[in-house]
């Protein structure tokens, strides 16, 4: 029981969402590094389910890509609203998709080198 709770509060303390529904950007911008290492950590691992990792892959693709479905040029501003969108959609998903044993031991990883 404490094992699965553990798990449980580690996939919601690793979500970005969690931090930016905490109205702190000083406090995303301080913790941005440990969730580009864990990203990172997830996408290279082999356990890690591909569909994920693709789904992530293509949001960034889309992301960099000079063809969306609201052109950045049309209105100032409101042209990349659909790039980030995509981006954070994909972002919450492959956190999701992850196993939570998984996750668990990548975020147990980070919080001991970074000495959190």
């Amino acid at each position: 029981m404490i094992g699965r709770k553990k798990s449980k509060q580690v996939g919601e303390d690793a979500s970005v969402s969690r931090v930016l529904r905490s109205g702190n950007l000083f406090s995303f911008l301080f913790h941005l590094p440990n969730f580009l290492r864990l990203y990172w950590s997830l996408f290279c691992d082999k356990r890690a389910p591909i569909l994920p990792k693709i789904a992530l892959v293509l949001a960034v693709i889309y992301f960099l890509s000079p063809l969306d479905f609201l052109p950045d040029f049309s209105i100032p501003g409101l042209g990349y609203i659909d790039d980030l969108v995509i981006l954070v959609l994909a972002l919450k998903y492959f956190i999701k998709a992850m196993p939570q044993s998984l996750l668990a031991e990548k975020v147990d990883a980070i919080d001991r080198t970074s000495g959190s």
